[in-house]
């Protein structure tokens, strides 16, 4: 059960890791082609 727990614990972190990743990604994509188009 506990090494389940750790698995699922592990899982999630990087799901989690991958998802704030992807939309600070995001995020850093919008600002540049903003910042291009500005210019």
């Amino acid at each position: 059960i506990y090494r389940g727990l750790t698995m699922e614990t592990e899982s999630s972190i990087k799901y989690f890791i991958m998802q704030a990743l992807g939309s600070s990604m995001l995020m850093f994509g919008s600002l540049l082609s903003f910042n291009i188009c500005l210019s």
